[in-house]
């Protein structure tokens, strides 16, 4: 399975001794105790910079700004307005539709957008990643979960192993899976068993293919 996040900020740590990061400034806006120990031991490495009250910076009149304004006064304990929808172009709300039209003409602003932009994905990352991807622009890298990953399959498979009679299909699914609770010389042997010969498998039940894993 892949590392978590506290393996992968472990090692960020270490690397983070022998290597500059040639990051400028990380504008945090929490306070640093709200943070686990490594995410502060982290940070510490780097240079950061907290932000005691974050401003604005869109373009007044624009409906960013104003919407920038309702976040800023909600995180200070105010009670946020109902917004009227301004279609000035400053903010886009597109549909995450795989055959969505809108994500060809996204892709033609991307393209002549530059950096001054922030793109804010809900759901559905692979859909930006691959609208982002046309336009030689740098991806969010965000991975859709799976369910055809083994670490996933582990649960439901063996659930399926609990019923009677006996489901081979889905013996043999978790016999085969690259990752298990039995070791791998064990699940390779009873695999090849039982797809071999199922039949007599079946009579015996899959008491009997444990015992063989022992």
């Amino acid at each position: 399975m892949a590392a978590g996040i506290g393996e992968r900020l472990a090692e960020i740590e270490a690397a983070l001794d022998d290597r500059d990061p040639r990051i400028k400034v990380v504008n945090l806006y929490d306070r640093p105790e709200e943070h686990t120990a490594l995410w502060r031991r982290v940070l510490a490495k780097l240079p950061m910079s907290v932000v005691d009250e974050p401003k604005p910076a869109a373009a007044g009149g624009t409906f960013l700004r104003a919407l920038q304004d309702v976040l800023v006064s909600s995180a200070g304990g105010g009670k946020p307005k109902r917004l009227v929808w301004k279609d000035d172009g400053s903010v886009r709300v597109v549909p995450g539709k795989r055959r969505s039209p809108h994500r060809h003409r996204l892709a033609a602003e991307l393209r002549q957008a530059g950096d001054d932009i922030l793109i804010v994905v809900e759901q559905e990352g692979g859909i930006a990643d691959a609208t982002l991807a046309s336009t030689d622009l740098a991806q969010e890298g965000v991975s859709p979960s799976s369910p055809a990953r083994p670490a996933l399959q582990v649960l439901p498979l063996a659930l399926r192993l609990l019923w009677q009679p006996l489901d081979f299909a889905a013996l043999l699914a978790f016999l085969t899976l690259p990752d298990g609770p039995i070791p791998g010389f064990a699940r390779r042997r009873l695999a090849a068993r039982v797809a071999s010969s199922p039949a007599p498998a079946a009579k015996s039940g899959f008491s009997a293919s444990r015992e063989s894993s022992k």
